[in-house]
């Protein structure tokens, strides 16, 4: 979850025609991309889902090819680009692959900017909402897929439970008539007003998922580093100063 958080808003770290990639843990979790004695995910397995996943979303609301300036083609755009780099050692990636990534993380960050805090930070913790819910239970399949590191699982399940949470889709089993926090059926406008959101919402939640795989994909922690915090900060409340 923590380093979801960190692709999804961090800043990029890389330099420029550089290979750099290792950073300091800011989490207590570890992380590792090689495939050690516990498995791990593989961020370009991931990549490779979520490009499937947006194609067929694209496919199932129909959004016109021809349309300028839809962000989500785009994304699915700059997936194809990526993708054509073969990042299969996505330890080893070459430099022409690393700046491919680093643009398409530029690009989603200058879109996300043209938003208010608001809508892109209410986005953000729906998702954080929603998935630490379903967390809570250790019965609930997200938690068997989060054990067993099954990458087309996870991004199913996103695609499929958590995005239509994020985005307030109605339960295509739902028969029922859309109504306003008045219980009153919503008007034509109120509607369309409805379906303005959602559409925002989506792209919003699309962008965010789509830059924390390339942050993830760009950017490494050291298997052995993560942040202990001293047992006598726990639980402390004396005030710290920043200046």
């Amino acid at each position: 979850m923590a380093f979801e958080i960190i692709g999804m808003l961090g800043k990029v770290f890389r330099i420029r025609g550089s290979n750099f990639r290792m950073l300091p843990n800011p989490t207590s979790d570890s992380w590792l991309k090689k495939i050690g004695a516990k498995a791990s995910w593989k961020i370009t397995k991931l990549m490779e889902i979520f490009q499937i996943k947006l194609q067929d979303l694209i496919e199932e609301e129909e959004i016109n090819s021809l349309e300028k300036g839809n962000k989500i083609l785009h994304i699915a755009m700059q997936c194809q680009l990526i993708s054509d780099w073969n990042c299969t050692d996505e330890a080893n990636l070459s430099i022409g692959a690393r700046e491919t990534i680093h643009d398409a993380i530029d690009d989603v960050t200058e879109y996300l900017l043209t938003l208010s805090q608001l809508q892109v930070l209410s986005v953000l913790v729906a998702h954080i909402t929603k998935v630490v819910d379903v967390l809570d239970d250790p019965n609930s399949p997200l938690n068997t897929i989060v054990l067993a590191n099954k990458e087309d699982a996870l991004l199913s399940y996103y695609f499929t439970v958590i995005r239509r949470f994020v985005i307030g889709d109605r339960d295509p089993k739902e028969n029922g008539q859309e109504l306003n926090f008045k219980g009153e059926i919503l008007s034509a406008s109120e509607k369309g007003q409805r379906r303005s959101e959602r559409e925002q919402r989506n792209t919003i939640w699309i962008a965010l998922t789509f830059r924390m795989l390339c942050w993830l994909l760009l950017h490494d922690f050291d298997k052995s580093d993560v942040k202990i915090v001293p047992s006598d900060l726990k639980g402390s409340r004396m005030p710290v100063y920043i200046g």
